[in-house]
C-alpha cells in the first residue's frame, strides 16, 4: 500500500483480506468449465516501495545510515525511510507525481511555443517516443520548475542529505539527472518488475 497509509491502514486491510482468503472461481480449460479454488495462507503487508529493498541496489549503499527510498509515481511520491539494517521505519507521501511533471513541462512548451499542446504529446517528448524539434531547453526548463518544486516538498518531510537516496518509480529516470547533481551519491531503480 502507499507508505503514507501504512501505518494506518495495514492492519485493516490484512484482515480484510483474511477474511476473504478463499474464492472459488470458474475457468474454461480445454473447453470445459471448471472451478478452482484459491487459498491465501499467508498475508503480508508491505509499503510499496519495500519491493526495492529486495533489489541488489541495497548491497551498492553505503552502510551505517538510514536510507530513503523516493518513489515517483502517477500523482505522487512516496517516501519509505528504512533503518540501517533495512528495516522499515516509517513512510509517506507527498502529492507531486508525473501528472505534475507533465503539466509543468507543457506550461513551458506552451509560453515558448505559443499554441496548446495535448499533455499525451508532453508524454510522448518526455518518454522519448516523439522527437522534439524545439530548443530543448524549452523542456528543462518545465523539468526544472518541476524538480525545484517536488525537491522543496520532500525537504520540508526529510533531511535527505542524512540518508541513503535511492529514486524509483516512473519519473525516476525522468528526473535523476537533477536529483544526481544535487546528491551525487544517490541511485537509481528504473526496471522494477
Amino acid at each position: 500500500i502507499p507508505a503514507r497509509q501504512y501505518a494506518s491502514r495495514k492492519d485493516e486491510l490484512k484482515k480484510y483480506i483474511e477474511e476473504k482468503k478463499k474464492k472459488n472461481v470458474e475457468v474454461i480449460k480445454d473447453g470445459e468449465r471448471i472451478t478452482r479454488s484459491i487459498y491465501i495462507e499467508e498475508v503480508m503487508i508491505v509499503p510499496e516501495s519495500y519491493g526495492i529493498k529486495t533489489m541488489n541496489v541495497v548491497n551498492d549503499i553505503p552502510r551505517g545510515q538510514d536510507t530513503l527510498i523516493i518513489d515517483i509515481g502517477g500523482g505522487t511520491t512516496d517516501i519509505a525511510k528504512f533503518d540501517v539494517d533495512m528495516k522499515f521505519m516509517d513512510g509517506g507521501s507527498i502529492n507531486n507525481g508525473l501528472s505534475d511533471l507533465y503539466s509543468e513541462v507543457r506550461v513551458s512548451m506552451e509560453d515558448a511555443l505559443e499554441y496548446n499542446i495535448p499533455l499525451e504529446e508532453v508524454k510522448d517528448y518526455l518518454d522519448l517516443k516523439k522527437e522534439f524539434k524545439a530548443d530543448k531547453s524549452i523542456l528543462e526548463n518545465g523539468i526544472n520548475k518541476f524538480y525545484k518544486k517536488w525537491l522543496n516538498e520532500i525537504s520540508n518531510y526529510y533531511v535527505l542529505e542524512s540518508h541513503n537516496l535511492i529514486l524509483a518509480g516512473g519519473g525516476s529516470s525522468k528526473i535523476y539527472s537533477h536529483f544526481k547533481k544535487s546528491y551525487p551519491e544517490a541511485l537509481i531503480v528504473s526496471d522494477v518488475k
